[in-house]
């Protein structure tokens, strides 16, 4: 009989719990509420970009909207200042355009950045944020016809994003969702095609939960 192993979902939760339960032994450092710990899921479809500038195609084109998580670190400065360190991990799962079958595509995340708190009440935390780093792309694989070819490299890109979210606070526990405009840089083409793909634009959804201590 076949074992099945968890799917996506199953894995993100499962890291959710994990972090959560670590932050636990690490609730005496700093002042009750300064420092926080997040995991969010996340949806986010292309917006722009050319993945194909010779012929057209567009991100859009070539891939489906990616889900993933997020993980981050945050400090709250005063009511209206806190900066965060997070990571990530995004999936798109690869479409036929034509006569072309494009491979997966995964994302990486890695940035720091800040956010500007507008003060409302006790439970209602609405802010802005703005980040900035770097994301790794996964190789991708085009096969056309049958003969499969390297298509893009593992390689980085600069990142930045911004946008507002807000949260819901109850104790040390935050819920909390996001929108967000998310550029890319260029990924490196394999073998130096003249087809080398451009940066790109997404717009990120999370929902997810923030745990302070």
């Amino acid at each position: 009989m076949r074992t099945r192993k968890p799917g996506f979902f199953g894995r993100c939760l499962l890291t959710a719990v994990v972090v959560m339960s670590l932050t636990g032994v690490a609730a005496a450092a700093g002042q009750a509420g300064d420092v926080s710990i997040g995991v969010s899921g996340q949806y986010a479809p292309f917006l722009s970009g050319y993945f194909v500038p010779d012929n057209g195609t567009s991100y859009s084109d070539a891939f489906k909207g990616g889900w993933g998580f997020n993980i981050e670190a945050a400090y709250r400065f005063d009511d209206m200042f806190s900066a965060q360190f997070g990571f990530g991990w995004e999936s798109y799962a690869g479409k036929t355009v034509g006569l072309t079958d494009f491979d997966n595509l995964n994302i990486v995340p890695i940035y720091v950045g800040g956010k500007i708190h507008l003060p409302v009440d006790r439970c209602w935390d609405p802010y802005f944020r703005v980040d900035l780093g770097a994301a790794r792309y996964s190789s991708v694989d085009a096969t056309f016809l049958g003969v499969k070819t390297a298509f893009i490299d593992p390689s980085w890109g600069f990142l930045t994003d911004f946008g507002p979210g807000l949260e819901y606070k109850m104790g040390n526990v935050g819920i909390f969702t996001e929108v967000k405009a998310r550029y890319i840089g260029s990924p490196s083409s394999s073998g130096g095609r003249s087809f080398d793909p451009d940066g790109n634009w997404t717009f990120p959804i999370n929902l997810g939960v923030r745990l302070y201590f």
